[in-house]
């Protein structure tokens, strides 16, 4: 506090610094006070020149007190220039104190200062300004402590808001500079073993270039000691820090560019350093252990935001690989264009990758090479120097061809296997990963992928490139398969062209010209000639040849001589690969200049009769199976043209029968209901196999039992004697006992064959059965019976494999689903029926819902509902349902017959598994004769009882031997109670309905009667009021019909006439209902009939917005009849067809249909109309006399 004496001193505070203005001589004050200072302290006069100097500003400015005197202020602190300093000056001059805080280079010290200047007027005794006062306060370390603050308020908000890696480096580099008072700042990362940092952020003087750069070579300078010794490194020169180490390269490259202190600090993560913040400094400068603990911990957010980054773009990149792949998988599975589909792979190899170049190669396993199929060179680049085609066990994509194994190079071009290392060094891509595509054993072509990174080495990219490698083979199989078929089209096509060419010529030269010919054509480059066997000479003559070539070969021979001579002796087709090599060839020259062509040989047959031979050469490798049908087929064709076709046909049999294979496994698969599902087994089986008889066992492991489940063919399944057997009865019981599939040739012969005589009754002599497993448990076994001993090729017995282990799995599917199935159908049943039986009084509605309820409910065939008779004791049904409900039809029980008869007598409950076999049970005559021949003999009985009376029973039949558990017993005995009490409330209600409705009906034909009755003398009074002007009206018009009327009045007359008459007959049909007269007989046509009708009502039908239509059958037979009274009937309908179409709509349609049954002289008229409806419960009263749905009036 400077004074002059208290009171000319004003004192102010001053951000929390006590401020003066100081009021008369600068030395009232004494300098002494000035010096006292810890603040940089200047006083000046009126022209600003220092007139007071204290040690503190000594300190900031490097100037002696004695240097500053008298000195203008302006240029001692010239630091303050880009301050104002000078405006602030004046304007403390001028009598305003002012504040401001710059950031500035201070003499004699490195980096920069953040400086708060404070200028105050100095006022003299009169109150004039004759100075300034000037206070410089040092406040660099709290402003970077604020900026370390915000820096860190700013990371972390960068981080939690983005992961966007190149935003927060950008934030990290930006803050580092401002907390760290920097002049350039780097962020670098480094992958272990490269010869340079990688620049992934540079901001300041260095950005420019570094980012132009991008890397930086490792060294021994800070930034490799703080990556290496994972600590952080501060040099204040880098150039003559002794344990640092440069490069003379690198340390030219500092040089010139001028920074001289450094500050290092590693990024950290997870116990591994991957990279570096760094700072630089233009000046040389010591750091404090807070600033490098600032950098350090700007580091390790560096490390977690690339850490971040790197998981985001990690799941980015799977995501976007998973989308690929995808796509991938959605072309191959839709595009059937091979080239397109190859090449959409090798596309989505290089984006999924990253790769520079990919090849994907496609395999031919007879000339043993690879050829390229599709590539994918990236922009800019030169695609692979590399031949088009590459043998197997050549370069590394033939290696991988060879051994089927992936083969992983890191630098192609030190690797001897490589074809491409000129190239891979030229463009720098050094790493190659090969992948065979193979399916199943056959290989299909390989994939190369080719990248500059040891990224491709990755388990994750290597199981990727094996991923895309298995969609290329599903792509290759998929085009394979599609060519085949086209390939089989094609030739079928060409056979059938063949056998119709063949079969409309009767010229045998020209069909045997024309067979060589079709032969020949099966590929390209093959020979072919039909050989014509003479037997009196014993020779063989080419008739025949399909190419000029085959005259170099002797074209008549012995018999016996040449490859033709082995089809002569064999009677049967010879196939030979290497024909120079056989000891029968003869002509060997010819066959040495063609050492990969193959010979096979056919013999030509017309019934039982050798005829010839059908030579076939094929130029290289051997004829596939096709071309090996194809020349059995035209050889039958060279001897009878008819058999063509029988051998076309069993082609397309063949056909068929693989489509059916895979249509049942489709079935096999898809089924859940258990008996569709076995039926469909069986029959399957018996197609395929091509066996009579194919049945199903389900096996029961806890009872150790097998039930028949039927078979393939209805009939024989039907007769078989037995529907259940122990593991230790028959061949089947053999099978499931020892586990193992069983085959006999003759059952006849064999002891372990249950019922051979079923067997022999159908013409089944072997039999095969096939054990179904799920795990350890036996689930089924699967029987196939023949007419003769059963020998199934190789391929079969893996399709029954197949199909057996398919039928297991669908077998438990089915369990599940029916176990699952049922006790949902338990609950439906049991809430349905408890709804269904609550809703209706009527008993014979109730006796039939429980009835269909018990079916539903436990699945059984029949089930029966008996009404108790207390006056004889007897049962009769009311209500049966299901296939055996016609057992019991029209039975009456006898008190104490059958199982129904016990459980009433007993009052409780009565199960047998057979009813037949059952001592205590009697059954009438009828029944046991229906039983004795239905497989339906487990019965369930139930009491219905009330408290007070019986009401009856409930009977229930299944398959012999049904076991009923207790839970379904359980359930039964519940609903036969709520059943019980149904009746019982139905009873009542009827007793009371049946009295009420006797007393209506009473009621209601009395009043019919007497309204009947006025309605006769109504009738009877307005018709003999309407006969007068009706014989007026048709005496007057037959008048003028007798004289000569203009044609135009003709028409008009006639019809007024015709329907006077008809208006007459409609009075006397009135007076003969009311009269009760009877109706005229006569031959009447009722097409006729029903036009003159519609002639009445169409023009009020169409007022009414109703259209008419007719569908009158042609040449229908007269009737016998009454027309007015039919008239009137149609009239009748078509009135009531109008009124209620008109109730419900404004317009509507009518139908008037006539046709001739077919089952007799019956002539069917139908009036159809869209109107509502006649209620169900009003339709059986329709023909009842005087009834109407009409209201009153």
């Amino acid at each position: 506090m400077l004074t002059h004496r208290p009171s000319n001193v004003n004192a102010t505070a001053v951000n929390g610094r006590v401020g003066v203005i100081l009021v008369g001589p600068v030395e009232v004050f004494g300098h002494g006070l000035i010096e006292a200072l810890d603040d940089a302290v200047v006083v000046t006069d009126a022209r600003l020149n220092v007139i007071a100097w204290n040690p503190a500003m000594e300190r900031l400015t490097g100037v002696a007190h004695a240097d500053a005197l008298g000195r203008p202020a302006e240029s001692l602190l010239s630091f303050l220039h880009e301050a104002g300093l000078d405006a602030l000056l004046a304007r403390a001059r001028g009598g305003e104190p002012t504040t401001t805080e710059i950031r500035c280079a201070l003499p004699g010290r490195a980096g920069h200062a953040w400086l708060e200047g404070r200028y105050y007027p100095w006022r003299g005794e009169d109150g004039a300004v004759t100075g300034v006062v000037g206070l410089l306060v040092d406040v660099s370390e709290r402003r970077r402590r604020a900026m370390f603050v915000r820096a860190v308020e700013a990371v972390g908000q960068s981080l939690a808001s983005s992961l966007d890696l190149n935003e927060v480096l950008d934030t990290i580099v930006d803050k580092a500079l401002e907390v760290m008072g920097a002049d350039s700042a780097l962020v670098v990362s480094w992958d272990g073993v490269s010869s340079s940092f990688t620049v992934m952020r540079a901001a300041g003087r260095l950005s420019r270039e570094y980012a132009e750069a991008g890397a930086i070579p490792v060294g021994g300078g800070p930034i490799s000691r703080a990556i290496l010794q994972a600590r952080a490194i501060a040099t204040p020169n880098m150039l003559n820090d002794p344990e640092t180490w440069l490069s003379p390269d690198r340390r030219a490259q500092v040089e010139r560019e001028g920074f001289k202190a450094v500050v290092a600090a590693p990024l950290r993560s997870k116990g591994r350093v991957h990279g570096a913040l760094v700072v630089h400094y233009w000046l040389e400068r010591s750091f404090a252990d807070e600033e490098i603990g600032a950098l350090r911990w700007l580091a390790e957010q560096a490390a977690l935001a690339i850490d971040n980054a790197r998981v985001y773009a990690d799941a980015t990149r799977r995501a976007e690989r998973l989308h690929e792949l995808a796509q991938v998988e959605q072309l191959v599975s839709e595009s059937l264009v091979v080239d397109d589909v190859l090449r959409r792979i090798a596309h989505a190899t290089a984006r999924l990758l990253n790769a520079p170049s990919v090849q994907l190669w496609t395999a031919d396993p007879v000339e043993r090479v690879l050829r390229l199929q599709a590539s994918y060179a990236e922009p800019g680049s030169a695609d692979v120097r590399m031949r088009r085609t590459v043998a197997f066990g050549e370069g590394v994509s033939g290696r991988v061809a060879e051994s089927k194994s992936p083969i992983y190079v890191n630098d192609v071009t030190r690797d001897a296997r490589a074809l491409s290392g000129e190239w891979a060094r030229e463009t720098g891509i050094l790493r190659m990963l090969s992948v065979p595509i193979v399916s199943g054993e056959d290989l299909l072509g390989v994939l190369a992928v080719r990248s500059r990174t040891e990224e491709l080495s990755s388990v994750e990219n290597r199981a990727l490139v094996a991923s895309l490698a298995a969609r290329a083979a599903v792509a290759l199989q998929n085009a394979r398969s599609y060519a085949d078929v086209v390939r089989r089209a094609g030739r079928l096509r060409d056979l059938v062209a063949v056998s119709r060419s063949i079969s409309a010529s009767l010229d045998v030269a020209d069909v045997m010209q024309r067979i060589a010919e079709a032969a020949a054509a099966m590929r390209p480059g093959a020979l072919a000639a039909v050989n014509v066997f003479d037997d009196t000479r014993e020779r063989l003559r080419a008739a025949a040849i399909s190419s000029e070539e085959y005259q170099e070969l002797p074209l008549e021979r012995a018999a016996t001589a040449g490859l033709p001579g082995l089809v002569v002796e064999r009677h049967e087709p010879v196939l030979v690969p290497q024909p120079m090599l056989h000891p029968r060839t003869i002509a060997r020259r010819w066959w040495e200049r063609r050492p990969r062509a193959a010979y096979y040989g056919v013999p030509i047959d017309v019934g039982d009769t050798f005829v010839g031979v059908l030579d076939y050469i094929v130029p290289d490798g051997l004829p596939d199976s096709e071309e090996l049908e194809a020349m059995r087929l035209l050889a039958a064709q060279a001897g009878v043209a008819i058999r063509n076709a029988q051998l076309y046909q069993a082609e397309r049999v063949q056909a068929e029968r693989v489509r059916a294979l895979a249509e049942v496994n489709q079935r096999i698969s898809s089924a859940l209901e258990l008996d569709e599902l076995l039926r469909a087994i069986s029959e399957a089986a018996a197609q395929l196999t091509g066996v009579r008889f194919g049945s199903f066992w389900l096996a029961d492991e806890t009872t150790r039992t097998l039930t028949f489940m039927g078979g393939s063919v209805v009939e024989i399944a039907a007769d078989f004697p037995l529907r259940t057997m122990t593991y230790d009865e028959g061949g089947v019981g053999w099978v499931a006992r020892n586990r193992r599939y069983l085959v006999v040739d003759d059952t006849h012969a064999d002891s372990r064959v249950a019922s051979p005589e079923w067997g022999a009754r159908w013409g089944l002599r072997s039999f095969v059965a096939y054990p179904v497993f799920a795990g350890d448990q036996l689930l089924a076994v699967l029987s196939l019976s023949h007419s003769e001993p059963v020998r199934f090729a190789a391929d079969t017995e893996e399709v029954i494999e197949m199909f057996v282990a398919q039928a297991s799995v669908a077998i438990q599917n089915a369990r599940l689903y029916r176990e699952a199935q049922r006790r949902r159908d338990v609950a439906e049943v049991l809430a349905r029926l408890g709804r269904e039986l609550t809703g209706t009084l009527e008993v014979e509605r109730i006796a039939d819902l429980v009835s269909r309820g018990i079916v539903d409910l436990l699945a059984v065939r029949g089930s029966a509902v008996f009404r108790y008779e207390p006056e004889d004791g007897a049962l009769r049904v009311i209500a049966a349902h299901g296939p055996a409900a016609n057992i019991v039809l029209g039975v009456v029980f006898p008190p104490g017959a059958g199982a129904v008869g016990r459980a009433v007598a007993e009052r409780k409950l009565v199960v047998t598994p057979d009813i037949l076999l059952e001592p205590r049970i009697e059954l009438p005559p009828t029944v046991q004769e229906r039983l004795a021949t239905a497989d339906v003999r487990a019965v369930v009985a139930v009491p219905l009882l009330t408290h007070e009376r019986i009401i009856g029973a409930l009977g229930l039949t299944d398959r012999t031997g049904r076991e009923f558990t207790s839970d379904e017993l359980q359930t039964l005995q519940a609903f036969a109670d709520q059943a019980a009490l149904a009746f019982e409330n139905a009873r009542l209600y009827a007793t009371a309905q049946d009295s009420l409705t006797r007393l209506r009906d009473t009621q209601a034909q009395l009043v019919q009667a007497a309204k009947m009755s006025a309605l006769g003398q109504l009738v009877s009074g307005v018709a003999h009021e309407l006969n007068n002007p009706l014989s007026v009206i048709i005496g007057y018009g037959q008048l003028l019909l007798g004289r000569e009327v203009p044609d135009k009045m003709r028409r008009p007359i006639e019809l007024m006439v015709a329907q006077g008459d008809r208006m007459a007959k409609i009075v006397r049909n009135l007076l003969f209902f009311a009269r009760q007269r009877p109706p005229e007989r006569a031959a009447v046509k009722l097409q006729a009939v029903i036009e003159q009708t519609l002639a009445l009502r169409t023009n009020q039908l169409a007022l009414s917005g109703i259209s008419v239509a007719t569908d009158f059958a042609r040449d229908l037979p007269e009737i016998t009849g009454d027309a007015q009274q039919l008239e009137q009937v149609f009239l009748n309908l078509l009135l009531n067809a109008e009124q209620a179409i008109l109730e419900v709509k404004p317009q509507g349609r009518i139908l008037i249909r006539t046709r001739l049954k077919a089952d007799g002289p019956t002539i069917c008229a139908d009036v159809i109309d869209d109107g509502p409806g006649i209620a169900p419960d009003v339709l059986p009263r329709v023909f009842e006399p005087f009834y109407t749905t009409k209201s009153v009036g």
